[in-house]
């Protein structure tokens, strides 16, 4: 081994080095000399940025919990600290933020303001929250749980709400929870593993976020029948992730499995019993090795990611100040002309991708409700051969099948348009593409079917699944899980029954129209959510041009002594960042491996 190879950095003292880094620009931060020759704008950044970097300091390995609305990431909490810190129900029971850390055992509510209120551990579940919280009339800043236990000392977890909750939209606050993320636990269900909606979550939202490691976890692998089934789950999973995580293992567990064991009591799978608790252990395992190995870097790698950002973000506005010092004001104004210009090609690149949004969304409306309509066809043509089984047993089974099967159609044509969309964003930005994953997941038609006044909906569906695996908390599974669970388990039995079957054939057309008025609306509605965020995006990109103008503009008009002293001073923070890169590039590798 060469002896370059041979250097480490004591975590806290590469911190010290960073923040000596960041020092160095302090002078141009409080001098008013400075803030009068560069402008508030840009002193007000270096302000906001030496704020968040010196904060990061004091904040341990922060490992953040994401996923869909019922996927069991609360559950996944609770059995990895071995306590019911954070409540579980099988409604969406994570309406805020949570942030889970060490500490005498408090509960405390943070208002966006500061202010804070305490709460009892009988106040955290959801319905007495709720109430609390249309008290206030606000949404809080966040949920801070201090708990007394071991694994806490060294790391901080943060409890998302889940994506796609048709109550409450979280973007923001799940969009901020992982921009600070040191890791990222993704949760999903074993029963749809990865839509392609989670799995455009990954690519734009998670996988952009540097030094940022990601577990996969398959939650409720308890539903399944066999260690066969967990295989083939793996590889569908294997297969949705081959182009975005290469080469990435996910881990099939079970939160109930694990929580069961810790309380001694009966674990819902014994089949599969060791299967889970050896994943779970493995997920324990590798969380453990990650807070090893980053323990010394997390907070220097935070600190570099964010300084780094810094540099990006103050470089364009160095670069305008400079590019107004060699203007004359006649050239400042020409620029301010052009600017008209710009603004009218900006505004026709916007209605170009507007245009193609439509054209993407008529097109795919138009094929999805044609297939979608064939798809409810056959399924009403193949209702006829129920005549073959016992009526009690198509009135237990028949109506949850059919709603989950044409629910999973559906979600299947939901899909392939999200997929569109987001690659006609991502063809603009990236950060579109990203928003669009974080706050945009389609819903999903209401579906009801009526057997013997009788009503059944895709409530009354969930409810049935978790009776039928004795589970309290279950995400909708998919419809050839329940076709398994219900139908396919009773084929044998010949009692025939045709007035049911007559029954079932004349609620198809209603059916029909709400699964086809439904999916139409979605379309709507995500079509108009992207080209509200496309309408946003040319307006901040004009806003920043002119902005920046503005600071050339400011710059052309100084008289030649001022202009002088904008150069140095230019000159003087340029060097400063070329420093900084320097000395980051020196000390990049060793920090890494640290």
């Amino acid at each position: 081994m060469e002896l370059k190879d041979r250097i480490t950095y004591n975590g806290a003292e590469l911190t010290q080095v960073l923040e000596a880094e960041l020092d160095k620009l302090s002078t141009y931060r409080y001098d008013s000399k400075y803030r009068t020759l560069l402008g508030n704008r840009l002193i007000e950044k270096l302000n906001r940025w030496d704020s968040d970097i010196r904060k990061q300091k004091d904040i341990p390995l922060t490992i953040v919990v994401c996923g869909e609305f019922k996927r069991g990431k609360s559950s996944i909490i609770n059995a990895l600290l071995g306590e019911d810190v954070v409540t579980t129900n099988v409604t969406t029971e994570t309406i805020t933020l949570n942030r889970i850390s060490y500490g005498a055992h408090e509960n405390l509510l943070i208002l966006r303001d500061g202010r804070q209120l305490r709460l009892s551990d009988e106040e955290l579940t959801c319905e007495k929250l709720r109430g609390i919280l249309g008290e206030l009339g606000e949404r809080p800043a966040r949920l801070e749980l201090k708990r007394p236990v071991a694994i806490l000392k060294d790391i901080n977890i943060i409890d998302t709400p889940g994506l796609g909750d048709a109550m409450e939209d979280f973007t923001d606050d799940v969009a901020d929870a992982l921009r600070i993320a040191d890791a990222v636990v993704y949760v999903f269900s074993v029963a749809y593993p990865l839509s392609v909606q989670e799995q455009l979550f990954i690519r734009t939202a998670i996988l952009p976020q540097r030094y940022t490691d990601l577990f996969l976890l398959g939650n409720f692998t308890d539903m399944l029948e066999s260690a066969d089934d967990c295989e083939r789950i793996k590889d569908t999973i294997r297969r949705r992730i081959a182009d975005i995580l290469p080469g990435h293992e996910p881990l099939l567990i079970s939160s109930l499995d694990e929580r069961n064991r810790q309380l001694d009591a009966t674990v819902p799978n014994e089949e599969l019993g060791k299967y889970v608790s050896g994943n779970f252990e493995m997920f324990r395992s590798a969380l453990s090795s990650l807070l090893s190995d980053k323990r010394e870097s997390v907070i220097p790698d935070r600190i570099e990611r964010l300084i780094t950002s810094l540099i990006t973000d103050v470089s364009c506005d160095l670069n305008a100040i400079a590019q107004g010092l060699d203007m004359s004001v006649s050239d400042a104004q020409m620029k301010a002309d052009e600017l008209s210009a710009k603004n009218d090609k900006l505004i026709a690149e916007q209605e170009k991708a507007m245009n193609r949004i439509d054209t993407i969304t008529g097109a795919c409306r138009a094929d999805s409700i044609r297939w979608l309509e064939e798809f409810i066809s056959r399924m009403q043509k193949d209702a006829d051969s129920l005549t073959d089984m016992n009526g009690e047993d198509i009135k237990r089974y028949y109506a949850l099948f059919c709603i989950d099967k044409i629910h999973e159609a559906i979600t299947r044509c939901n899909d392939r348009f999200m997929l569109s969309i987001s690659n006609e964003l991502d063809s603009i930005d990236a950060e579109l593409a990203k928003d669009l994953s974080l706050g945009s997941y389609m819903k999903t038609p209401s579906l009801r079917i009526t057997m013997q006044n009788k009503t059944w909906t895709s409530v009354d569906t969930f409810s049935y699944y978790s009776d039928f695996f004795g589970l309290s908390a279950l995400p909708f599974v998919s419809p050839v899980t329940g076709f398994i669970a219900g139908t396919a388990r009773h084929n044998k039995i010949q009692n025939s029954a045709p007035a049911l079957v007559k029954e079932i054939q004349a609620q198809y057309p209603e059916i029909r129209l709400s699964a086809i008025s439904g999916l139409s609306k979605a379309y709507s509605d995500l079509s108009e959510r992207a080209k509200k965020q496309v309408t946003e995006y040319f307006a901040q990109q004009f806003s920043e041009l002119s902005e920046l103008l503005d600071e050339t503009a400011a710059s052309a008009r100084r008289d030649e002594e001022s202009k002088q002293q904008i150069r140095i001073a230019v000159g003087e923070i340029n060097n400063v960042l070329s420093s900084i890169k320097e000395r980051f590039s020196a000390l990049g590798d060793s920090a890494a491996a640290v």
